[in-house]
C-alpha cells in the first residue's frame, strides 16, 4: 500500500510529500527554538538573582559602615564633651584665683555639658534599639546630626580656650599666681 499508484498520485498531485517534510522540519525547529529561549530565560533569571544578592550585600555593607561611623563618632563626641568639662573646670580654677572671682557661669556651662552627655546617652540607646531596623537615610541623618553637634562643640571649646588664655595672660600681667592646670 505504501508504494501503491494511488499514493504516488496523491503525492504528486496534491503535494502531500512536501507538506510532511515541512511539518517534520517545523517540529524539529520548535524544539530547537525552545531550548535557546529557555537558556536565555535561565541565564537572565540567574543574572537577576546575582544582582539582587549583590545589591543586598552592598546595602548590608553600607549599613555596617554607617553603624561603625556612628559608634565611632559617638565615642569621639563623648570624649570631646568630657574634655570640655575638664576645660571648664580649669577655667573655673583660674577664675577663682581672681579677687572677687565668682562662679563665672560655670554652673550653667556644666549643666549644658551634662545635658549633652545625657543626649549622647539617649542617642546611643536609639542606636541600640532602632539601628537594626532603621533605613540608611535615618542612619545618615543621625550621623550628620552628630557631626554637626560635634562641630558646634569644637567651636565653643575653641572660644573657651581663647577666653581662658586671655584670662591667664591678664593674671600674669597683674602678678597673680595661676593655679596648676
Amino acid at each position: 500500500m505504501l508504494g501503491s499508484p494511488l499514493r504516488q498520485v496523491n503525492r504528486t498531485v496534491y503535494g502531500l510529500a512536501p507538506l510532511r517534510q515541512t511539518a517534520a522540519i517545523h517540529r524539529g525547529s520548535g524544539v530547537q527554538q525552545f531550548l535557546p529561549i529557555t537558556g536565555v530565560a535561565i541565564v537572565t533569571l540567574l543574572a537577576l538573582l546575582a544582582l539582587r544578592y549583590l545589591w543586598r550585600n552592598l546595602r548590608r555593607r553600607r549599613r555596617e559602615r554607617l553603624l561603625g561611623q556612628l559608634l565611632t563618632q559617638a565615642d569621639h563626641f563623648e570624649a570631646a564633651l568630657k574634655d570640655c568639662r575638664d576645660r571648664l573646670d580649669a577655667a573655673h580654677a583660674v577664675m577663682t584665683a581672681l579677687p572677687g572671682g565668682g562662679d563665672g557661669g560655670r554652673g550653667a556651662a556644666l549643666t549644658a555639658v551634662n545635658a549633652g552627655l545625657r543626649d549622647l546617652l539617649a542617642h546611643r540607646l536609639w542606636l541600640r534599639d532602632r539601628a537594626p531596623r532603621a533605613d540608611l537615610g535615618e542612619l545618615q541623618r543621625a550621623l550628620a546630626t552628630m557631626r554637626r553637634a560635634q562641630d558646634r562643640l569644637a567651636d565653643q571649646v575653641s572660644a573657651l580656650d581663647v577666653a581662658r588664655n586671655a584670662l591667664a595672660a591678664a593674671l600674669r600681667e597683674r602678678g597673680i599666681m595661676q593655679p596648676r592646670q
